[in-house]
């Protein structure tokens, strides 16, 4: 009796696990259920990770933590991609009814699927004629994990438009700058 019931806390506290995305339109489903969170109107969708991507990430949180810890509160903001949504490449996601995302998916070679999204027109504006964003998408065993973003709508402003690469780039500098030996990037 005992066993069971500890196999069943253990089960109970497992943290939500992010769906196994099999075909396009559960690719779809788990974008559209994103923007849906950004309105309010859904729970935060758990999305899959590539473990280099999930890596980079927890890597880039650690040094900032450490670069605050020594200079001080938002001393590096911004470089983990924490001052703003990436989803929506917004601070403010006011005006906008994201549920109206539209989703063009792309086999670009095999094992790789992007997911191009244009953002519905905001306060007025015309609607963009290039997406805003796109996921980049590859294939890990029997599912789609997400690699990376392709932020258009930051390098419009001049910016390394791949979210991967511009983390990387903030590890690189915040280890110098804690006198850190190099790091290498997980691949995968």
């Amino acid at each position: 009796m005992t066993r069971w019931l500890v196999a069943l806390l253990a089960l109970v506290a497992m943290p939500a696990q992010a769906q196994v995305l099999r075909t396009d339109a559960t690719v779809e489903r788990l974008i559209r259920s994103s923007y849906a969170y950004l309105n309010e109107s859904a729970p935060e969708p758990k999305i899959p990770l590539t473990p280099g991507l999930r890596a980079i990430e927890k890597q880039c949180r650690a040094m900032q933590s450490r670069v605050e810890k020594r200079d001080g509160a938002d001393s590096v903001m911004g470089a983990c991609a924490n001052d703003y949504n990436v989803l929506c490449q917004c601070q403010d996601m006011q005006g906008t009814d994201w549920a109206k995302v539209s989703i063009r998916l792309s086999h670009m070679a095999a094992g790789r699927l992007d997911a191009a999204v244009r953002f519905p027109p905001v306060d007025g504006e015309a609607a963009a004629s290039e997406p805003a964003i796109i996921w980049r998408f590859v294939r890990r065993g029997s599912g789609w994990q997400l690699d990376d973003f392709d932020e258009r709508a930051i390098a419009g402003d001049g910016m390394e438009p791949s979210y991967r690469t511009r983390l990387v780039q903030s590890i690189r500098e915040m280890r110098a700058t804690l006198k850190l030996p190099v790091w290498a990037e997980p691949k995968g």
